[in-house]
């Protein structure tokens, strides 16, 4: 639960930037993971004893979605969509809305990062 509030904290600030903020910002992390991929790799060896390659791999698999999403990020858009009564439009937009928690076992660790 301590998780859950911290990162309830957390959306305020991440709501307030923008979407290329919020690129930077994964892409930052995206970047971390890459310079660091032996150091993880040797972690995720230590801890489940697969070979260091397997487990490389397994970090880069897991950095590739850090990085989709900080691609996908300055693209987020909203959609005028038509209205039933004549003359109107909607505008639905896409924005941060709050956490949201999943508790899952992950075949690979390498999976936390996505």
């Amino acid at each position: 639960m301590r998780a859950i509030s911290a990162a309830e904290r957390a959306m305020v600030e991440w709501r307030a930037r923008t979407h290329a903020e919020r690129a930077d910002i994964l892409m930052r992390w995206h970047d971390l993971v890459q310079d660091n991929t032996e150091d993880l790799a040797c972690i995720l060896t230590a801890e489940q004893g697969k070979p260091l390659a397997e487990a490389r791999g397994e970090v880069a698999y897991g950095a590739s979605f850090i990085r989709w999403f900080a691609e996908e990020a300055p693209r987020i858009d909203g959609a005028m969509i038509p209205s039933p009564p004549p003359g109107k439009k909607i505008l639905a937009m896409k924005e941060p809305v709050g956490v949201s928690m999943m508790n899952s076992l992950p075949r690979y660790p390498g999976e936390w990062m996505r």
